[in-house]
């Protein structure tokens, strides 16, 4: 099993396009964790990106 970490969180909000890849790879592979923190940081990130877009209009 492999631990998906805030990185990957932050490349499938950002940047999709990079890590195709590597998402069908881990998709092949099976069963796949995270931490609490990592979820954590991911939705906070996403969050301040949408409260930051919805301050700039």
């Amino acid at each position: 099993m492999k631990c998906i970490d805030t990185t990957y969180f932050v490349d499938l909000i950002r940047r999709p396009s990079t890590i195709r890849e590597l998402t069908k790879k881990l998709d092949n592979e099976g069963i796949h964790a995270t931490t609490a923190l990592n979820v954590y940081e991911a939705l906070f990130g996403a969050y301040v990106l949408i409260d930051n877009t919805r301050n700039t209009i």
